[in-house]
């Protein structure tokens, strides 16, 4: 990173947002059941926020997924993800460890979480899922009181290096 410093967000439930991640992932989303797969499409208006943990990665699941697109709309961000299954519902959700990289715009790396849930299908899936970053909004206004601008850099499960997409947030 050669030089940058890094902002640490407040904003960290540590074990809540881990605890609250692994429920959602275990039932299967907000109502549980074959709904899942709906409950954060981008005409829905419950859209799941970005989880603060100490390691966005950790032991969650990591199932294999690709990241598409991304756009940002308001404070949602759009993600166009693709995956194989087609059997049943997969949870997906977004983790961060809210530290900003000081950069012109800072970044922040977001990483996707992929939980496919027992589902053997082998279909090609691609689907449209939204996720409220207005946590993320927070946490950057905080450490950047007259920012307007922030990159959100989006890793794929498992993935090292981040994804070609990245979306300029700004508000």
């Amino acid at each position: 990173m050669g030089g940058r410093r890094t902002r640490r967000s407040a904003l960290r439930p540590g074990l809540l947002g881990l605890a609250i991640l692994l429920v959602s992932l275990a039932v299967g989303g907000c109502g549980g059941g074959t709904e899942y797969c709906e409950t954060n499409s981008i005409t829905d208006d419950y859209a799941p926020g970005i989880l603060f943990l100490d390691d966005p990665v950790g032991d969650l699941p990591a199932d294999p997924a690709t990241i598409e697109s991304a756009t940002v709309r308001g404070d949602r961000l759009i993600l166009t993800v693709a995956y194989e299954g087609g059997d049943g519902p997969h949870a997906l959700a977004l983790s961060t460890t809210g530290t900003f990289r000081d950069a012109d715009p800072p970044e922040v790396d977001v990483q996707l979480q992929h939980d496919r849930q027992g589902d053997g299908g082998r279909e090609a899936v691609q689907e449209d899922r939204a996720f409220d970053i207005w946590g993320l909004k927070a946490a950057y206004r905080r450490a950047y009181p007259d920012g307007t601008r922030l990159i959100v850099r989006l890793y794929a499960p498992g993935a090292s290096e981040p994804s070609k997409i990245v979306s300029v947030y700004k508000f």
